[in-house]
């Protein structure tokens, strides 16, 4: 094991990526959440010709849920407040949680890096996406939405999903600035997945929904290469 540089030659590399997004979101999925993150990570293996494939997993986040006070209409005062098991006024806050997992391929188009490993990277992606909405109390004083009770309200959604990115990707020959960044597009055909919602007296509709996701998509990589004496460099 030791340190290298990478030789100014296309080869085949193993990418270890950690990675952020920020994505507004459209189609059914605006209706119910605001903007969004992700933070995850992903491995990608890129052949000497430029190709690239891999496997991308991804955490979703958000703290704008635009239909909780409908949500949780049935179980608040007059006030919109929902009473705890002191008899006050419950501090609740509502967030959007969910991830995603992916394979992924795509291709390097070189010509504007340092190195022929460097350059537009186009690729598209497909597997699983999921989301629900998930609620905090304070000290957890408010039973009604509290464990299991939880479940009954949190709109667990997933289905299958594609995903494309267009982008540069850097893999710098001196290994200081190994990155990639651009524009990244999701659209999820998801389903609820919950049986029983409390305030619907029932499962949700079971209607298909089309919950599409719009940003940039950035993060640092780690290249690994076998060279010919058979060791691996890491960076």
């Amino acid at each position: 094991m030791g340190f290298s540089q990478i030789p100014d030659t296309v080869i085949n590399v193993h990418l270890v990526r950690v990675g952020m997004s920020f994505s507004a979101p459209a189609g059914d999925m605006a209706a119910r959440y605001g903007v969004n993150g992700g933070v995850g990570g992903s491995y990608y293996y890129k052949t000497s010709g430029n190709f690239q494939i891999g496997v991308d997993y991804e955490y979703l986040f958000g703290g704008n849920v635009k239909q909780a006070e409908e949500i949780f209409d049935n179980i608040t005062a007059s006030n919109g407040n929902i009473i705890d098991a002191t008899g006050g006024m419950a501090i609740m806050d509502t967030y959007e949680r969910g991830f995603s997992l992916m394979l992924s391929a795509g291709k390097v188009f070189p010509g504007l890096g340092k190195n022929p490993n460097s350059g537009i990277l186009v690729s598209a992606g497909a597997g699983y996406l999921s989301h629900h909405l998930t609620t905090e109390v304070y000290m957890n004083l408010a039973p009604q939405i509290f464990g299991d009770y939880a479940k009954g309200y949190d709109r667990l959604t997933g289905g299958p999903v594609y995903s494309i990115f267009a982008g540069y990707q850097n893999i710098d020959p001196q290994n200081i600035f190994n990155y990639y960044i651009g524009l990244d597009f999701k659209h999820a055909m998801t389903k609820p997945l919950r049986n029983y919602q409390f305030d619907l007296k029932g499962p949700e509709p079971d209607n298909l929904r089309h919950d599409l996701f719009i940003g940039i998509k950035l993060g640092w990589m780690l290249p690994l290469y076998r060279r010919s004496t058979d060791q691996y460099y890491y960076y």
